[in-house]
């Protein structure tokens, strides 16, 4: 181009060759001409002369060319400027210079129809996106009716089932009900004649607690009776000597040797009817009987799950003595509780007297030894151990003593 377009046409020119960049393919753009691939409108003026230049490239021409034969996003005037100076037909130079002048008009023109071209076409497009969208709307519509239909049919479905399912639990509960009420009453009588029994036993056990100590009585009354009388014969047998004359016979005091008597022998308690041997209520229960003595393994109470092993041994004596002492003020019992005497630090006393026995083992001895010793010592009125010590389980029992465990006692004293 040998001399340079008026400015307005150099203007449409450079625009036209931005719209090409900005289409093309970057690896068939010339390499000095690719910076402007992005280059946005406010940026042309400066580049103006350098883009027209740029169509002295006879193949960049021909690349501009079939990219106008592709109908190309530009103004028909501004395409026919770009087309005149890239065709370079004979007098195409004075054409470009003359277009310039009605330039103006033209693309004014083609401006306004662009602008009303772009608006259709946006207004096109809001009515598609509109349609779809209503399309999109209808199909949800439907889907969420077809849901809304399912999930009815399905509740009904559910309602049913449910319906059966308490009308059966219903008649399980009746029938329960009824039976629970018989049961109540059976267990109620089962108490009654449970009751009746214990009361009856209580007082046989006492009748014959009576009718023993009567006997112990008499037999001592008889055997006192019977050395007083003996004696008055001696003394009568001594006058009557005395009086013959003769010497008194000296006499050895002979008693009567009868069959020896078999020492009597104490056997445990039994579990009452209804309850476990390690039931708590059946301690208590124990504890209950006449003349009945509680033997208790201190430290193996105190130490037990549920115990006061957390505390010193002068708190854990201290808070068994205190409970214990409570559960005999409720029962009457006589109660024994015995501690290792070697736990007995220097110094420390022994606890003042309570209405609790409290025993120590001596040096060299065990409280199993003591309390098996204890045992041993007490008259056959029933015995009750409460210890989870095995071996002393054992040897208690084998002495007819009844056994409980640490556990059952400290759920009486809670």
């Amino acid at each position: 181009m040998t001399e340079r377009p008026p400015p307005q046409v150099e203007q449409i020119l450079a625009r036209s060759v931005a719209a090409f960049l900005r289409s093309a393919p970057t690896q068939q753009i010339p390499p000095k001409l690719r910076r402007f691939k992005g280059i946005r409108p406010k940026g042309l003026g400066q580049h103006r002369a350098e883009l027209v230049g740029a169509l002295e490239d006879e193949v960049l021409r021909r690349q501009i060319l079939e990219w106008l034969d592709g109908k190309p996003p530009l103004a028909r005037s501004d395409a026919g400027l770009l087309r005149l100076a890239v065709e370079r037909s004979e007098g195409w130079s004075e054409a470009l210079g003359a277009g310039g002048s009605s330039s103006t008009s033209s693309q004014e023109e083609d401006a306004k129809v662009a602008r009303l071209e772009a608006a259709a076409g946006r207004e096109r497009e809001r009515a598609r996106r509109a349609k779809d969208e209503a399309t999109r709307a209808k199909e949800e519509a439907r889907r969420a009716k077809d849901e809304a239909r399912r999930a009815v049919s399905e509740e009904r479905s559910k309602v049913m089932e449910l319906s059966k399912e308490v009308s059966r639990l219903e008649g399980e509960l009746t029938a329960a009900t009824r039976a629970s009420e018989g049961a109540a009453g059976a267990a109620s009588r089962a108490e009654r004649g449970r009751e009746r029994a214990e009361r009856r036993a209580r007082t046989s056990v006492a009748k014959a607690q009576v009718e023993r100590d009567a006997s112990v009585r008499e037999g001592r009354l008889a055997r006192r009776e019977a050395a007083a009388a003996l004696s008055r014969a001696e003394r009568l047998e001594a006058e009557l000597q005395a009086a013959r004359g003769g010497a008194p016979k000296v006499k050895t005091k002979t008693t009567r040797a009868g069959p020896p008597k078999p020492p009597e022998r104490r056997s445990p308690l039994p579990v009452p009817r209804g309850r476990f041997d390690d039931d708590p209520e059946t301690l208590s229960e124990w504890l209950g009987v006449p003349d009945v003595v509680l033997l208790v393994d201190g430290y193996n109470v105190t130490k037990a799950e549920g115990g006061f092993r957390e505390l010193s041994l002068e708190l854990q004596r201290d808070r068994l003595v205190e409970g214990v002492s409570t559960l005999q003020l409720k029962t009457k019992v006589g109660a024994t509780i015995v501690f290792d005497g070697s736990a007995m630090p220097p110094g420390i006393g022994r606890p003042r007297k309570r209405r609790v026995k409290v025993v120590y083992s001596k040096e060299g001895e065990t409280a199993d030894d003591r309390i098996v010793g204890l045992i041993e010592e007490l008259a056959p009125h029933p015995v009750v151990l409460t210890t989870n010590d095995k071996e002393l389980q054992r040897r208690a029992g084998a002495l007819g003593a009844t056994v409980a465990t640490s556990n059952q006692l400290l759920a009486l004293l809670r």
